[in-house]
């Protein structure tokens, strides 16, 4: 594996042996409570009291209508291109020889696919980073003002801070890391042209096609 590979690899290691960690630590009694909707509430108004005054922790109501609707961005984004690819693999004979609106089908449904994708990872950066941006001025994480699913307890600590600017450097970075590695990866594999890689390969696998079944595409 290459050296991508391995840094995904470890980053879902160490995230599975924190979840599990933290699900351990959880008593037996407060696991079920902690993720029911309806006993949630009861349950981090005990936790509240447990929080020191210097915490001045603070219960967040969650309105799970809100926070759906801050989603239909993302779904409006996304379908168009999902509906193309489905459109692309299962309505369209050969997408690798057929062409929409003068362009190659496979290529549109990739790039769209990608471009959906880079959109989404950039809306979800910008959403988390004006979230740290407000952790880091006030010190409360999650913010005081921020849409919540369900409820939560909201604390003004150092580790508060810290989380925001935790947060306000990583997604920057893992943007510009997304970015790089799979442009380096596209560069690489099509010889640092890939318009004109695909079109030669494409060239090459319609030909055989329209050999095999007596089709010319044009």
């Amino acid at each position: 594996m290459d050296l991508y590979t391995w840094i995904i690899v470890i980053c879902l290691i160490l995230a599975t042996l924190i979840a599990l960690f933290l699900f351990i630590k959880t008593p037996k009694s407060e696991r079920t409570q902690k993720f029911a909707l309806d006993s949630r509430r009861t349950y981090l108004e005990k936790k509240l009291s447990s929080y020191p005054e210097s915490a001045q922790a603070v219960l967040l109501k969650g309105n799970s209508k809100k926070a759906m609707v801050r989603l239909l961005p993302f779904i409006f984004i996304f379908v168009p291109p999902i509906l193309f690819v489905i459109y692309a693999t299962r309505i369209v004979n050969d997408p690798l020889c057929d062409f929409t609106f003068g362009i190659n089908t496979a290529l549109l449904a990739i790039g769209l696919f990608i471009l959906a994708l880079y959109l989404v990872l950039l809306i979800v950066s910008g959403f988390v980073m004006r979230s740290a941006y407000k952790t880091i001025k006030t010190g409360y994480f999650p913010p005081l003002d921020s849409v919540q699913f369900a409820d939560r307890i909201a604390t003004r600590t150092v580790y508060s801070k810290l989380i925001g600017y935790f947060f306000i450097l990583f997604f920057p970075l893992v943007v510009l890391f997304t970015t790089w590695t799979s442009y380096s990866a596209v560069m690489v594999l099509t010889d640092n042209d890939p318009l004109h890689y695909f079109q030669e390969k494409n060239a090459v696998i319609c030909d055989k096609s329209s050999k095999s079944l007596g089709v010319t595409y044009e």
